[in-house]
């Protein structure tokens, strides 16, 4: 079966931190929400402020400061009383932080975990700004542009494609370590 895609994700992960300062906690039940959007920011490295907001009306759920992203048991210990309170999500979108991803596999196995477009966009064109001139660098831009139009699973697979045959013409010229 094709995958299905979190539709919510592209224009609510770049205005989070405004969201955050607008929008009350809400009093409804978690149970309620079904798709959700983790992410979190350094504030004062090594310590983060990270946030679960409903995709589908942008409102935040919880948020906390002080947690830091790469703590399996700070991340446990902020999603833990979530859950028991009755938070039981189809969807998370992540920024693709291991710690994050094993802790909600570990707390919602059935719950579908995908990668924020946003933040798969950001880390493919970081290496393009280190090497602007580089053809290579052009080439993968304009395939990384692409990224935040995915609307479905044919796009998604055009995407892999052309990445693939990237990495097969130009990829041995990079350290492939960047993009793990």
């Amino acid at each position: 079966p094709e995958p299905t895609f979190c539709r919510f994700c592209r224009p609510s992960i770049s205005s989070l931190p405004l969201k955050m300062l607008r929008s009350p906690v809400s009093r409804v039940s978690l149970s309620n929400y079904r798709h959700l959007i983790f992410d979190g920011t350094f504030l004062h490295r090594p310590v983060s402020i990270v946030t679960i907001m409903d995709a589908e009306t942008n409102t935040i759920i919880a948020g906390q400061y002080g947690i830091s992203e790469s703590s399996v048991r700070q991340l446990y210990a902020f999603f833990q009383p979530l859950k028991q309170k009755g938070l039981s999500p189809i969807s998370f979108t992540i920024d693709g932080n291991p710690h994050v991803f094993k802790v909600l596999k570990k707390l919602w196995s059935d719950s579908m975990i995908q990668r924020c477009l946003v933040h798969i966009q950001r880390q493919g064109m970081s290496w393009c700004r280190r090497f602007p001139r580089r053809t290579d660098a052009r080439h993968l831009r304009r395939i990384f542009k692409q990224v935040c139009y995915i609307d479905n699973y044919h796009q998604q697979q055009q995407f892999i494609t052309l990445f693939m045959k990237w990495e097969q013409h130009f990829g041995f010229q990079m350290n492939t370590d960047f993009f793990c």
